[in-house]
């Protein structure tokens, strides 16, 4: 979003302002320090100020707390029966910028109408998930319980052990003064996903949104086109091969083939993708059969989910036989 496009919206970003300074969020500022805002708006409707603090963020010093890879989640959630969804109300806005508040005035940020200056943590601060997700250890974590940010999904395989899980997670948020928001808390876990005994699908509204997008008519368009097809790519056979020829284009040396290729191949990407139905899981303790090939520039290998990658380029020389172990080494370090 443009730093200014939020003066189109003018009076949900006023709002959103006042509301922000009568929750205690904020307080007004004559700080040297100062970043524009910028609004995105929520899911349910509100907009959410995010300040623009790359200068700030210069001068950061770095927190190196793990932060959970949506893969490894995925592989937690197998055999799931019940799964729910915990929303923390205002994320970031329930963290003190400091207990004392000598780095307050650093948090300073511009608007059309005032200057002011945040006493809680906002989005657009370096390492802001690194601390937020710091105060959330529990004995259940990555047992029963994940903490993704400001969201923690709660998963069981019996009903009755769910419940009891739900209780201790309210009471460690009670203990640590945190606060969840009741109309963004689901019985599901939906965030994208549907999780069962099966194992992992893709929610066909999220994937619907790629058939809605313009043909990419540019290198940097096709690189964004990709990026949002790559995140599925475990659901989605022969990636790569689909792949190809778009990535081939927007190589300096091949720019000049034909924009009608890359508008065929979108067209089967989003096809591949907006139709996916498979069902990604993976347990670990039965007997996996592992699925291997190489075909001309890429590697394909199939477990319970699609995964493939390209040939480099001194691989393409490569003898059949040494494609084929390179295909098993790929899949296993999967």
């Amino acid at each position: 979003m443009k730093r200014n496009s939020w003066c189109n919206l003018s009076k949900d970003g006023r709002f959103t302002c006042m509301d922000s300074r009568g929750k205690g969020f904020t307080r007004p500022s004559s700080s040297p320090w100062g970043g524009p805002i910028l609004f995105v708006r929520k899911k349910d409707g509100p907009m959410r100020m995010c300040i623009e603090n790359h200068e700030l963020n210069k001068l950061t010093v770095e927190n190196r707390y793990p932060l959970p890879r949506i893969d490894d989640l995925f592989d937690q959630l197998l055999g799931t029966a019940w799964s729910s969804t915990i929303d923390l109300y205002s994320g970031y806005h329930q963290v003190k910028v400091t207990v004392t508040g000598k780095d307050v005035h650093k948090t300073a940020s511009k608007s059309r109408y005032e200057c002011f200056k945040f006493v809680v943590m906002t989005f657009g601060l370096a390492y802001a998930s690194a601390v937020f997700c710091g105060p959330h250890e529990s004995p259940k974590l990555d047992r029963s319980v994940i903490v993704f940010t400001y969201d923690i999904p709660i998963y069981s395989k019996i009903k009755g052990e769910h419940a009891k899980l739900w209780v201790e997670v309210l009471e460690t948020l009670q203990k640590e003064i945190l606060y969840s928001k009741f109309s963004k808390c689901d019985s599901r876990l939906q965030d994208g996903h549907f999780v069962n005994r099966k194992g992992i699908k893709v929610d066909p509204a999220r994937v619907g949104a790629i058939a809605k997008r313009e043909v990419p008519k540019t290198p940097t368009e096709i690189w964004s086109f990709l990026g949002l097809a790559r995140y599925y790519r475990w659901f989605i056979q022969d990636f790569s091969d689909l792949a190809v020829p778009l990535i081939r284009l927007v190589r300096k040396n091949m720019r000049l083939l034909g924009w009608r290729a890359a508008r065929s191949f979108c067209g089967i990407m989003e096809k591949v993708v907006v139709s996916i139905d498979a069902t990604r899981g993976i347990d670990t303790w039965q007997r996996i059969v592992v699925l291997v090939a190489w075909v001309r520039m890429y590697v394909n290998a199939v477990w319970e989910v699609y995964a493939s990658r390209q040939l480099k380029t001194h691989e393409a020389f490569s003898p059949t036989h040494v494609l084929e172990l390179a295909a098993v080494v790929f899949a296993l370090k999967l």
